[in-house]
């Protein structure tokens, strides 16, 4: 453990005191860029060796020394400098989404060996002074590489727009949307949100933009103490991209515009065959007037083993029942409907998650398709993570016409580190390898 200790405490101070650069990357990125997202990585670092070398979380500990002992660990380090600020961003060329990787080198050399291995795989790169650009083709592969590293050169080469807006705050995680193409603005909404890590809590806060959104006029939502998630009108891409599914299942007639849902887990039976069942209580949202019946009625056929009678589905041993709430609201649930499951709507929510966060990994059944599940790297991971929390409460609510704030938190139990929590999350899934 000490050996351990002072081994990393090592490699930590002599990329701090030796590799420090300080550009600022955010200047770098493209003015038509839709997406940006910087990490500080060097406070993010600094804290989760701090808190490492301060805790006795031996498991995460125990991980890292599996990993300095695996092959892949012998690979020579890209001379990137991971101990200053990163930089994601997404920009369009010809109306096509590209993505970039902006960094500063702590090694020009090991840069330049690692750059041909990137270039291998049809990356563009570029590199100007201490800093570093990569541009990945998106799936069409309408840029070839040379293009791209045209493309990366002329940005590291435009006089840096230090006349870009800066922050308000200074946050390890910042996250700045724009009007651009469509399809993104759609999904995530225009503004700029931020993640602060703060002892056993990771906060969000932060401002979009909400032209695109309509008001609505929901009155009701679901209430519970399991993971509660309301959204009463989903964004236009989110809207037809379900709408799209719908079609594939013979159902787009029915025209789902929101939804509001108290989440429990997943049941998996296995006999006699295999089934996934959700627990939940749910509303549902239509854009017009729809009813239980004929909702009944389309999702008959859609799988021989459902069972329907008396607006109640039996799916193997799990229950959904169905209830009429208005014209255009329909409830369905694994618990009979009464007035206790539902409350007022805040007619300003746009989006709010809050509740417990195990119930996202919660896994009921005792076949051996649970047990497969269990054991792969990914899902023990995200058990780990979600059991380690205490809980979630996240909104985005209209303060006016056009804009929304955007606020919450995410706490850990028993003061565990939010560093070492994403760390250890990152270790057991071998996300870091």
């Amino acid at each position: 453990m000490l050996l351990f200790s002072i081994v990393v405490g090592s490699i930590a101070l002599s990329e701090l005191f030796y590799s420090e650069v300080n550009n600022e990357l955010i200047n770098y990125v493209p003015e038509n860029a839709v997406y940006s997202c910087r990490i500080d990585s060097k406070s993010m670092i600094r804290e989760t060796l701090n808190n490492l070398l301060t805790s006795d979380d031996q498991e995460s500990i125990d991980l890292l020394q599996e990993l300095m002992k695996s092959e892949d660990s012998t690979r020579e380090l890209p001379g990137i400098s991971f101990l200053d600020e990163i930089v994601i961003f997404s920009f369009p060329i010809h109306d096509n989404l590209y993505n970039g990787l902006l960094f500063n080198l702590s090694n020009k050399k090991k840069f330049e060996k690692f750059s041909r291995k990137i270039s291998e795989r049809g990356a563009g790169v570029a590199v100007k002074d201490n800093l570093a650009l990569i541009l990945f083709n998106n799936q069409l592969h309408e840029l070839n590489q040379d293009q791209l590293n045209v493309q990366a050169s002329t940005i590291l080469n435009k006089n840096p727009n230090s006349s870009k807006t800066k922050s308000t705050k200074s946050s390890e995680i910042e996250v700045h949307l724009k009007n651009g193409i469509q399809e993104i603005n759609s999904i995530l909404m225009p503004g700029e949100v931020f993640m602060d890590f703060e002892r056993n809590e990771i906060q969000l806060s932060g401002n979009m933009d909400i032209k695109r959104i309509p008001e609505h006029d929901r009155h009701v939502s679901i209430k519970g103490d399991d993971l509660l998630i309301n959204i009463p009108t989903f964004t236009p891409i989110v809207r037809d991209s379900l709408q799209n599914l719908l079609e594939e299942f013979n159902l787009a007639y029915f025209q789902l515009a929101g939804l509001s849902v108290n989440y429990k887990g997943l049941t998996i039976e296995e006999v006699p065959g295999l089934k996934l069942q959700p627990e939940f209580e749910a509303l549902l949202y239509f854009a017009d007037m729809t009813s239980v019946d004929s909702l009944l009625q389309a999702i008959q056929p859609l799988n021989s083993e459902f069972i329907i009678r008396e607006r109640q589905l039996s799916y193997g041993k799990m229950n959904y029942f169905f209830h009429q709430v208005n014209t255009q609201t329909i409830y369905i649930g694994t618990t009979k409907f009464n007035q206790n499951l539902i409350t007022n709507l805040n007619p300003n929510v746009i989006m709010h998650v809050k509740g417990n966060p195990k119930n996202m990994t919660a896994l009921k059944g005792e076949g051996m398709m649970r047990k497969l599940v269990e054991l792969l790297s990914l899902y023990s991971a995200s058990k780990s993570f979600t059991e380690s929390m205490e809980s979630i409460d996240y909104e985005i609510n209209r303060i006016n016409e056009e804009t929304a704030s955007v606020k919450g938190k995410l706490v850990f139990a028993d003061e565990t580190s939010a560093h070492l929590a994403l760390l250890h999350f990152l270790l057991q899934s071998k996300l870091i390898r």
